[in-house]
């Protein structure tokens, strides 16, 4: 029987006979080896050798011969290595009868205080001796019947950290360690040198741009009239920025902190992300931290927040702190910098004075980026990667990967691994090899709004009339926010802008996107109606 398992029937044993010595053999006692019927164990606490060879040995190796089928032989040995055998047998006491079969706790006196006189091989004691001085000294049995009454201010009673040896380490209490904040960024590398900007996302970038460059409006003379920040930088403040995902906008956040660090280092900057944000708050709640807190959020000088759409569904109290940290910073005339995937007005859940907050500033949008921009953030990723990528395989890539920096980014990536790995040249040919199995654009050539209307119009079997109207029978219902979700996720139109197709507003066309996806989530015919328009939309390309 393997070594491990053995010792896992003795503790076993143990839980069932004398439960209140379990955690004792648990978390001290461990086995070393097992071989020629001879079981080695280890214990991390000295005293327990004695204690076990005066109490648990015959019983213990009682357990480890009937598991393992043969005559099996204890022995210990402390921390240190010191071996300690248990082959001399302890003269039995009363205190710890056999025929009971639990195990019992011997006198002080049946220990064998003469141990190391009797068997003089032995290299352990545990007692306090010259060659031992670590260990307690020798047990002195009181003299109960000389025992004189004493007063309180006399006793002396013995503290439970005399001994930390004996303390079970579960019980010993660690200090808290705050979590690190870690972030999948590394600030450095964002910057408004490297951020390509151009008529997707010109009124974002100048926006966070005009509000890096205001902390060199500060002043901290007391002798001048000159204004904390100018007014120009002021009106885009609270600054929100939405779009889709992978365009920039975190980018951005992280491109002001830099700035301010590098050229202001005395100011207080924040980047932080709704999701960091909602547990540090929850934690300050349930620790009763919640002054600090405030005193971290609401004295920064810039506070950036990354995807605060995630701040929907918390609790009311956390929204009303949320409120509170922004009004404050807001009526400090600090800045306040927000991103989002989608306009205030569409944030669910929030508070109107909150959402009227943000629109009090500037809001800008980040559109997908053109062919142009496209083209322009493969040529720079090439030259700082010191690619020659031939100007071809970039209008490829531009041209059909332009739903986000990010997947521009990984198609770039895999074009150049793919060469790479493949040992051949970077080719148009093998560009398209590449990207065979990623490209979007090449699976729904010249698709449209229009065209996506059209075929989930004839899948369904109602009229274009219906679904762009304003009745709202559920056989219409359903095919125009499956319409409105598919043209959202192939064409990677903002809400806003998909208003013209549909004839809706956009909070009507946000509410159908949520729907049908919460439908894929649950249910199966959903997911079956999506895959088949899915594949006609294919066929038209």
């Amino acid at each position: 029987m393997e070594i491990f398992e053995l010792w896992t029937h003795v503790l076993e044993e143990i839980k069932i006979k004398n439960p209140e010595y379990y955690n004792n053999f648990y978390s001290f006692v461990f086995p070393i080896s097992f071989s020629d019927g001879i079981f080695t164990a280890m214990t991390t606490v000295p005293y327990m050798i004695p204690w076990i060879n005066a109490v648990y040995k015959t019983k213990l190796e009682k357990i480890l011969s009937e598991k393992s089928g043969m005559p099996v032989k204890l022995v210990l040995q402390s921390q240190e290595n010191s071996e300690v055998s248990a082959a001399d047998p302890v003269p039995e006491t009363s205190a710890a009868p056999e025929t009971s079969g639990n195990f019992g706790i011997p006198p002080v006196s049946s220990l064998p205080d003469k141990e190391k006189k009797e068997n003089p091989d032995i290299s352990f004691s545990p007692y306090k001796t010259e060659e031992n001085p670590e260990i307690y000294e020798e047990p002195v049995i009181p003299d109960f019947m000389n025992i004189k009454p004493q007063n309180p201010e006399e006793v002396k009673l013995p503290s439970i950290l005399d001994n930390p040896s004996s303390i079970r380490p579960s019980a010993v209490p660690l200090p808290a360690k705050s979590p690190e904040k870690k972030f999948p960024y590394k600030f450095d590398d964002y910057t408004f040198d490297n951020f390509v900007h151009g008529n997707c996302n010109e009124i974002a970038f100048q926006s966070a741009h005009a509000i890096a460059l205001s902390c060199e409006e500060y002043t901290d003379s007391p002798d001048t009239n000159y204004s904390k920040k100018k007014p120009k930088a002021s009106n885009y403040n609270p600054l929100f920025i939405y779009g889709p995902s992978g365009l920039g906008k975190t980018h951005l956040l992280l491109a002001i902190s830099n700035y301010v660090k590098t050229h202001r280092p005395d100011l207080s900057v924040l980047f932080v992300t709704s999701e960091n944000f909602t547990n540090e708050l929850i934690e300050s709640i349930r620790s009763g931290k919640m002054q600090e807190f405030r005193e971290k959020y609401r004295t920064v000088d810039y506070l950036l927040i990354d995807d605060i759409q995630f701040f929907n569904g918390t609790k009311e109290s956390s929204r009303m702190e949320i409120f509170n940290t922004f009004n404050a910073i807001a009526d400090n005339d600090n800045y306040i910098i927000t991103t989002s995937d989608r306009t205030p007005s569409d944030l669910k859940d929030f508070h109107e004075r909150l959402i009227t907050r943000f629109s009090s500033g500037m809001i800008a949008h980040i559109s997908p980026p053109d062919f142009e921009i496209c083209s322009i953030i493969l040529q720079k990723k090439a030259e700082r990667s010191h690619i020659d990528m031939p100007e071809e395989v970039i209008s490829f890539i531009a041209g059909n990967v332009n739903s986000s920096v990010r997947e521009l980014e990984g198609a770039f990536k895999q074009v150049v691994g793919y060469c790479q790995i493949k040992n051949v040249s970077l080719t148009l040919e093998n560009a398209r090899d590449a990207l065979a199995d990623i490209i979007k654009v090449d699976l729904y050539s010249h698709l449209s709004a229009e065209t996506i209307i059209d075929t989930v119009c004839k899948y369904y079997n109602v009229k274009k009339e219906q679904v762009l109207g304003k009745s709202r029978p559920k056989n219409v219902v359903i095919p125009r926010q499956m319409a409105m979700y598919i043209a959202r996720e192939e064409l990677n139109d903002s809400f806003p802008s998909l208003e013209k197709y549909f004839n809706k507003d956009h909070s009507t066309i946000v509410h159908a996107y949520e729907r049908v996806q919460k439908e894929l989530k649950n249910n199966d015919r959903t997911r079956k109606e999506l895959k088949d328009i899915l594949t006609l939309l294919k066929r038209k390309r």
